[in-house]
C-alpha cells in the first residue's frame, strides 16, 4: 500500500489492489502489503490491518467471504477528501477515556498499600492523566474483535484428565464501539494494570463473564 509521510493511502493504491486481486481477499491483502512495504518498511502488519479496518468503516471496501467488493461512490468521496483515512492524532477533549485516581474509592483491605502510595507520591490526581483516544481505541479493538465465536463449556476432571462439554456456541459479528463504551460506563469492562514486581504483564481491558455479546451488532446462537 502506498503511504505518504503521514501514512495516507492513495486512491491509486486501492484501485490497483482491487483490480489485480480478482476479488480475492488473500491476494488483495498481499498486494496492499507489498506496496506498503516498498514505501514504508518500518510499518508493521498490525498498523496495516488497522488501515484496512478504517477503509471498511468508511464503506470503501467490503469483505464477503473470500471476496473484496469496492464501493465506487464512497471511493469517490474518499478521493475528494484528499484520500485521508486518519483524523487528528490528538483526540478532542471529550473523545477519550481518561484514567483517574480516586483515593477515597480504595477498599479498606488495601489500607497498607494506600499508605505507601501516599508516602511515595501522594494521593492527588495523576498528572498527566493517561488516556486512550476514541479513534485509536476503536481501530485497535476493531481489528482484534471484528468478528468472533463465543464458546462456553462445562469442565470435569477424571483420572487427572480434563474433559469439556460445549454447552453454548455463539457467532458474534460486526463489532460495535458504542457497545464497547457503554460496557465501560456500566463497569462491565474494567482496566487491569497488571504490572508486578519482576514481571510486567502490561495494561489490558477485562470484561465480565457473559458480557461479550453486547459488543456486537449481530448475534447468532449455533448451539
Amino acid at each position: 500500500m502506498c503511504y505518504d509521510s503521514f501514512m495516507k493511502p492513495t486512491t491509486l493504491d486501492i484501485l490497483i489492489s482491487f483490480l489485480l486481486s480478482a476479488r480475492s481477499t488473500k491476494i488483495y491483502r498481499k498486494i496492499l502489503w507489498s506496496r506498503m512495504r516498498a514505501r514504508q518498511k518500518n510499518l508493521n502488519f498490525q498498523i496495516f490491518n488497522q488501515h484496512l479496518y478504517r477503509l471498511r468503516k468508511k464503506g470503501i471496501i467490503e469483505s464477503r467471504g473470500d471476496q473484496i467488493l469496492l464501493c465506487k461512490e464512497n471511493l469517490l468521496n474518499f478521493s475528494l477528501k484528499k484520500n485521508s483515512v486518519m483524523k487528528n492524532i490528538f483526540p478532542k477533549k471529550t473523545d477519550k477515556i481518561l484514567i483517574s485516581f480516586d483515593a477515597s474509592a480504595v477498599d479498606k483491605r488495601h489500607k497498607a498499600w494506600l499508605k505507601s502510595v501516599n508516602k511515595r507520591i501522594g494521593l492527588s490526581e495523576i498528572k498527566p492523566q493517561p488516556y486512550w483516544g476514541f479513534d485509536d481505541l476503536e481501530h485497535k479493538a476493531g481489528t482484534k474483535l471484528l468478528n468472533c465465536f463465543y464458546v462456553q463449556a462445562e469442565v470435569k476432571v477424571e483420572r487427572k484428565k480434563e474433559f469439556y462439554k460445549y454447552t453454548k456456541i455463539m457467532m458474534l459479528q460486526k463489532f460495535s464501539f458504542k457497545g464497547f463504551l457503554k460496557a465501560i460506563e456500566k463497569s462491565n469492562i474494567l482496566v487491569d494494570f497488571d504490572a508486578r514486581t519482576g514481571h510486567n504483564h502490561g495494561t489490558k481491558f477485562r470484561m465480565r463473564q457473559n458480557c461479550l455479546p453486547i459488543l456486537y451488532e449481530k448475534t447468532t446462537i449455533i448451539i
